[in-house]
């Protein structure tokens, strides 16, 4: 049997307009405003605003919750981003040198102990220009690449604020911790299956973004239990966030299916003008700007979606030509998503007219959706279409007035709803 319905409907209807901490998005694409929440029994949040409100929802039925507002930046910006095995982002400064290990002084998190076999990648913010565009293969051993470009191959031993440790054919290498780009390690140890249970992804302000079951929710922040254990230990790992700290969460194995997180099933993607005789394997055959997960299309510029000002943490950023297609599998209800030319495009172009696109989006083969054409200009449209009982959703962005140019297309929030 379900659980009860939504009651975030009439709360909205009845309570006044006051300043709100967080913004809650439903399964039903309402949005609740809410000053605090805290896990309940059975799997549900409980939300709370000034000065009565009060509102429980099954945690299968919440989309995300959002910081209202820009949270704030760290003063210090964390100098390494540390990627897991299993996809979660670390951001901190690299402490003491232990053998295996990485020290981390996450500015969101606190201190952090992590096995290198739990780690795929070290990467020093301040040299991402010098990182390649896709992650390197390293088969039987770590890679290092150095500011400027140049890379050692080997096995990484240390780490730490002043150097880097690497061991080359049998001899010690070290290289100074401010020449650092990245480190690309070897996998030794597949990260634990993901559970079908419902979990919780959170970012934090200092860019660390991590999954987990979530343990507590309070105001005092979350606790959440996370795939790998601490160093030495069987049982996973549990983070805790400060509710200062929370930039973003969203539901995942509930109601909720972002699009991000499924593989297109097919992808198309080409240019206006194709390169004249360009070979497999030649540069000039690769599209320029491949789609994206969660982020603009720009490989140059990586930012966040975003549409007239408003930033969505989940989405598909592309560049027309486009299409993806997603096999559906008559499992969801609905689509939603909002579309529109990327901010990024703003005041540039021709008289500084920016992007100019068409998102058109077909079901089973039908197009039941063409928004004409849409600028940088234009407000972004708001797409819910029903597709219960579909196999197939392909989404598309085409040319518009001025062919390519500047067509950096968001697909934001883009999200199935079973």
């Amino acid at each position: 049997m379900r659980r009860p319905a939504l009651v975030a409907a009439a709360l909205l209807a009845v309570t006044p307009p006051l300043a709100a901490e967080f913004t809650v998005l439903t399964v039903d694409n309402r949005t609740l405003p809410a000053s605090s929440f805290t896990r309940g029994a059975m799997d549900t949040l409980s939300f709370s605003r000034a000065p009565w409100m009060h509102a429980n929802l099954p945690l299968e039925d919440i989309v995300e919750i959002a910081a209202a507002g820009a949270p704030a930046r760290p003063s210090a910006p964390a100098p390494l981003r540390v990627l897991l095995t299993n996809g979660d982002v670390l951001a901190g400064a690299a402490t003491a040198a232990e053998a295996d290990l990485l020290a981390l002084a996450s500015p969101s998190l606190g201190p952090l102990k992590i096995p290198f076999d739990q780690v795929d990648a070290v990467l020093t913010v301040a040299q991402q220009k010098y990182l390649p565009p896709a992650r390197p293969e390293t088969t039987g051993a770590d890679l290092l690449v150095r500011a400027g470009g140049d890379r050692i191959t080997g096995l990484l031993k240390s780490l730490d604020a002043e150097r880097v440790v690497f061991e080359v054919d049998g001899k010690t290498v070290t290289v100074p911790a401010r020449d650092l780009a990245g480190v690309y390690l070897t996998r030794v140890k597949e990260p634990p299956a993901a559970p079908t249970s419902l979990l919780v992804t959170a970012a934090a302000r200092d860019g660390s973004s991590f999954t987990g079951a979530l343990e507590e929710a309070n105001t005092q922040g979350l606790r959440l239990r996370t795939a790998w254990p601490e160093p030495g230990q069987e049982t996973p790992r549990s983070l805790r966030l400060p509710l200062a700290e929370l930039v973003f969460l969203y539901i995942r194995n509930g109601r909720c299916v972002y699009l991000s997180d499924l593989a297109p099933a097919k992808v198309e993607e080409r240019a206006l003008v194709e390169p004249a005789a360009a070979a497999p394997g030649d540069p000039l055959a690769a599209f320029p700007f491949p789609w994206q997960k969660d982020r603009s299309v720009d490989p140059a510029q990586p930012r966040p979606l975003t549409l007239r000002g408003r930033i969505f943490r989940k989405g598909l950023g592309v560049h027309s030509y486009c299409a993806l297609a997603y096999d559906l599998g008559a499992r969801y209800k609905r689509f939603f998503a909002t579309a529109g030319v990327d901010d990024a495009t703003a005041g540039r172009g021709p008289e500084g007219r920016g992007g100019s696109v068409v998102f058109e989006a077909w079901v089973d083969g039908r197009k039941v959706f063409n928004s004409g054409t849409v600028t940088v200009r234009d407000e972004p449209c708001e797409i819910d279409l029903p597709v219960e009982g579909a196999k197939e959703l392909k989404l598309v962005v085409d040319y518009g007035e001025n062919y390519d140019l500047l067509d950096h297309a968001d697909w934001a929030g883009a999200r199935l709803i079973r």
